[in-house]
């Protein structure tokens, strides 16, 4: 995984290089060579800085949600067991984090 990391990396900046920096009445622009080369850069970099990251943090997010779902699950079916509880009062108590 980490080997994709550091090879990966410079396909970040591969649509910026596409471009040709000018200088004009001391504002910088970009310029390129072609307007299909500019909209292909346009979908790459929003794919590469927007998409796949919310992507990954969608993906991270739902299966931190489902493991602590099964161990909420398992929680509670001990407790309907009698193991879980502390005290014999017969109160019921939920455990939310045993980590």
């Amino acid at each position: 995984m980490l080997l994709c990391a550091w090879l990966g990396g410079p396909l970040y900046s591969v649509p910026r290089k596409l471009s040709i920096n000018h200088i004009e009445d001391g504002t910088c622009y970009q310029r390129w060579p072609d307007k299909d080369l500019h909209t292909f850069a346009g979908v790459v970099n929003t794919c590469l800085y927007l998409f796949i990251p919310v992507g990954i943090m969608v993906f991270v997010g739902v299966s931190i949600l489902r493991v602590l779902n099964n161990r909420m699950k398992v929680k509670v079916k001990r407790q309907d067991r009698g193991q879980g509880q502390k005290s014999g009062h017969g109160k019921e108590s939920v455990v939310v984090s045993n980590l």
